[in-house]
């Protein structure tokens, strides 16, 4: 998989250090490099493609790092993930979006895929009896990815839904829900660890909702 997506990648990863102008580049990462692997994440159980997420996000700084000219500490590197309207970058880590994306994408048609298997079986019974007629994630994939996303603490409790919650209804915009809650928690953690005043207040000044 980390070959494939590096087929996919890397003729515009590998063109964006050379335009002339940073600005545009940097936007270009953003918006047509960084999603390149959402359908990946969005259809595939996160054990699956744990290290296709991490070979992409290391892409990703890469091409960021040649862009501007010159590398990143490990604290830039985080603050680049951090959303747009908290002063950084944006850029989203696929590492840390695959169990809300893949719980995301299952919340909006995990039900209506329940309510159509009955439906399936029948057809499919017909014509053969060992027939493999799953056409849903593993109970297995989907506890995974629950217990993923508990892992981040407290806050996330008030939005993650229990596995039974998702069979019952469809949960629309549940990633962006998920993501919002890790993402505020991850931005207190870095403003605390800030080393002086002055850099959390330059870092809260620069956000806002006028950001970016």
């Amino acid at each position: 998989m980390n070959k494939c997506m590096n087929e996919r990648t890397k003729p515009l990863l590998s063109k964006l250090p050379k335009l002339q102008d940073c600005q545009s580049a940097s936007l270009l990462l953003r918006y047509c490099g960084v999603p390149k692997v959402v359908h990946l994440l969005r259809t595939v159980p996160p054990r699956l493609v744990s290290s296709m997420a991490y070979h992409h996000d290391k892409q990703i700084i890469e091409t960021f790092e040649n862009i501007i000219g010159h590398g990143l500490t490990a604290r830039q590197r985080h603050q680049l993930t951090l959303p747009i309207k908290f002063g950084s970058f944006g850029i989203s880590a696929a590492a840390e979006t695959k169990s809300s994306a893949f719980l995301g994408a299952w919340a909006n048609t995990l039900n209506n895929l329940l309510d159509r298997e009955k439906k399936l079986n029948n057809i499919c019974s017909t014509l053969s009896d060992d027939f493999d007629t799953e056409i849903i994630p593993t109970t297995r994939d989907l506890k995974e990815a629950l217990r993923d996303l508990h892992r981040s603490g407290n806050s996330m409790m008030k939005v993650l839904p229990s596995l039974k919650h998702l069979t019952e209804g469809p949960n629309h915009h549940l990633q962006s829900k998920l993501q919002a809650v890790k993402k505020d928690r991850q931005f207190q953690n870095f403003l605390q660890s800030c080393p002086s005043k002055e850099d959390r207040a330059r870092l809260i000044s620069c956000g806002g909702s006028m950001a970016g």
